[in-house]
C-alpha cells in the first residue's frame, strides 16, 4: 500500500521538501547576514575605540610635548632672567668696586700728600730748633764773654778810681759832677767798649720783648726766629768786638 503511492503524492512531498529547503536556506542566510552585520558593528566599534585611543594618545603626546616645550621655555626664560641678574649684579659690583678703589686711591693720595707736608714741616721745625739751639749756645758763650769783659771793665774802672787823687773834681768842696765824669770814656777803646756794651744790653731788651710778643701771639714763629737770628748775629759781633778790645787793652797794659 505504501509503495504504491501515487505520483501526486510524491510531487506534493517534493514540493514540501523544496519548500523546507528554501525556508532553511533563507533562515541560514538571514542568520549569516545578521552575524556578519554584528561582526562589522563590532569591528566598527573596535575601530572607533582604537581611533579614540589613538586620538587620546596623540592628545596625551601633544599635551606632553606642549608641557615639555612650556617647561623648556620657562627654563630658558629663567636662565635668561638669571643671566640678566648676574650681569646686573656683576655690573653693580664692578661699579661699586671702581668707586671704592677711586675713593681709596684719592684718600691714599691725600694721605701721602699730607705725610709729605708733615715730613717737610717736621724737617723745617727740626732745622729751626737746631738753629735756635745753636744761636742759644752762641749767645750763651757771647754772654759769658760779655760778662768777662764787663768784669775786666769794672776792674779797670776800680783801678782808675784808685789812681785818681781824692781832690780831683772837687775844687770848692762841692759836687761838680766828678762822679758823672767817671762814666765818661777816657780813650777811644773805652768809648768803643761802652757803646758795644750798651748795644748788647739793648739787644737783650729787644729779645725779651720779642719773647713777650711771641707768647702773646702778636708775632709769628718765623718772624720771631728771623729777628732773633738777626739780633743774635749783631750781639755776637758786638761781644766779639768787646772781647777783642779787652784783649788789646790787656796786651797794652802788660
Amino acid at each position: 500500500v505504501t509503495s504504491s503511492a501515487s505520483p501526486a503524492s510524491f510531487g506534493s512531498s517534493a514540493v514540501a521538501a523544496s519548500s523546507f529547503g528554501s525556508s532553511a536556506a533563507s533562515s541560514f542566510g538571514s542568520s549569516t547576514t545578521a552575524a556578519s552585520q554584528r561582526s562589522q558593528a563590532d569591528v566598527a566599534r573596535e575601530v572607533a575605540e582604537a581611533n579614540l585611543a589613538a586620538e587620546a594618545a596623540r592628545r596625551a603626546d601633544a599635551e606632553e610635548a606642549r608641557a615639555a616645550a612650556e617647561e623648556a621655555r620657562a627654563k630658558a626664560e629663567e636662565g635668561r632672567r638669571l643671566a640678566s641678574l648676574r650681569v646686573q649684579a656683576a655690573s653693580r659690583v664692578r661699579s661699586e668696586l671702581t668707586s671704592l678703589y677711586a675713593a681709596m686711591r684719592e684718600e691714599l693720595r691725600t694721605d701721602l700728600r699730607d705725610q709729605k707736608l708733615l715730613e717737610a714741616g717736621r724737617r723745617e721745625i727740626e732745622e729751626l730748633i737746631e738753629d735756635a739751639e745753636r744761636r742759644k749756645a752762641e749767645l750763651a758763650r757771647a754772654n759769658e764773654d760779655m760778662d768777662g769783659a764787663i768784669d775786666e771793665l769794672s776792674t779797670w774802672l776800680e783801678g782808675v778810681r784808685e789812681d785818681r787823687s781824692p781832690g780831683d773834681g772837687d775844687t770848692d768842696g762841692g759836687d761838680d759832677g766828678g762822679a758823672d765824669r767817671l762814666a765818661l770814656p777816657s780813650d777811644v777803646h773805652s768809648a768803643q767798649m761802652l757803646a758795644l756794651s750798651a748795644e748788647s744790653a739793648a739787644i737783650d731788651d729787644c729779645v725779651y720783648h720779642l719773647d713777650r710778643a711771641l707768647a702773646r701771639g702778636g708775632l709769628t714763629l718765623d718772624a720771631y726766629l728771623k729777628e732773633v737770628r738777626r739780633l743774635g748775629k749783631r750781639q755776637f759781633m758786638a761781644k766779639a768786638h768787646l772781647i777783642k778790645i779787652g784783649q788789646v787793652r790787656a796786651a797794652a797794659a802788660s
